[in-house]
């Protein structure tokens, strides 16, 4: 087809055809398991491959929007989500979706190393996931409190 290949550009074998289907299948089945977005995972494995990280990043958004706009219309075929409700979390997820991008578009310029994505992101994770759980925990410990549960007491579920 004439295309001119640069260093990191993936070539499409027989060989990394199959190879790359077994790795999303693997991916898919991990996610499911684990119950994280296929870009976790499959963003990683691209970027090991020596895929651009921006290519490799466009391919994992490419299939969570895949994933996100395929449940989202389930979900509104079945009346299952809400459309003020839906609309409000869509907008804000296109904004933080925007500025997201800005920033990683900005580390990426300023470092020049593909991997500090990779830290940027973990690091993101680890703290929202931390300070998600905190306060999620600490308000089911409060509630029980105030119902009166022994929330210090231990159980044994043995």
């Amino acid at each position: 087809m004439g295309y001119k290949f640069v260093k990191g550009d993936l070539r499409y074998t027989a060989k990394t055809l199959v190879t790359q289907n077994a790795v999303n299948f693997a991916v898919g089945f991990a996610n499911a398991l684990a119950g994280v977005g296929p870009g976790v995972m499959l963003q990683v494995i691209m970027m090991k491959m020596n895929m651009h990280p921006m290519v490799a990043e466009r391919t994992g958004n490419l299939v969570a929007g895949v994933i996100t706009t395929s449940s989202s219309i389930c979900a509104l075929y079945y009346q299952e989500l809400p459309m003020d409700y839906g609309a409000v979390f869509g907008i804000s997820a296109i904004i933080a979706t925007t500025q997201g991008m800005t920033l990683r578009n900005w580390i990426l310029k300023k470092s020049g190393d593909r991997y500090s994505v990779l830290v940027l992101l973990l690091f993101l994770m680890i703290c929202c996931t931390f300070f998600s759980t905190t306060t999620l925990n600490l308000m089911d410990i409060t509630t029980k409190m105030k119902a009166g549960e022994p929330v210090l007491e231990f159980r044994s579920y043995c």
